[in-house]
């Protein structure tokens, strides 16, 4: 595979090295390059990135260089394996996004009785709910099933606490 020219065939995502504590700058400035650039964070009031002094990126366009990528502003490299560089799947990156929206999620301290939750996976992802308890690492949600409230269990990392 020719580094330099890459087509898009599938959702790949190359590997980036960063200076230290750079990695918001290489992101800015890659993405002003035209190029789709992922840097996972973590959650919190001062997130930091998920797996320090990396980013995944891709080309913008079909035959987007990636020559440009190592002299971009808060780059180090491209990671590369022997002479191969290095890939992240896009299954993978899907992964790592849940893994990143999970920071986000509540946790029994964080929600109360009456809090509004909306829930994130299973068979009622998408829809809105009333918190009626707590655990340690459960929520009982009021659903409204067949014209009335039902209480349901779920994980509480299944759930997102709605301002």
């Amino acid at each position: 595979m020719n580094s330099s020219h890459l087509n898009r065939f599938d959702t790949s995502w190359f590997v980036v090295m960063t200076r230290p504590r750079q990695e918001r700058t290489a992101k800015e400035h890659l993405a002003a390059q035209g190029y789709e650039v992922y840097l996972p964070m973590t959650g919190g009031d001062d997130p930091v990135a998920l797996f320090p002094r990396y980013l995944f990126l891709r080309p913008g366009y079909a035959e987007q260089s990636l020559e440009t990528v190592r002299s971009t502003r808060g780059v180090s490299h491209l990671v590369k394996f022997s002479d191969q560089l290095a890939v992240a799947s896009g299954q993978l990156i899907e992964s790592v996004r849940w893994l990143e929206a999970s920071f986000d999620r509540v946790s029994a301290d964080q929600i109360a009785a009456h809090d509004r939750v909306e829930i994130l996976e299973g068979p009622f992802a998408g829809y809105d709910a009333e918190v009626a308890g707590t655990g340690t690492d459960r929520v009982i949600v009021l659903m409204r099933v067949l014209g009335s409230e039902k209480p349901v269990q779920l994980p509480m990392v299944s759930v997102r606490k709605i301002s």
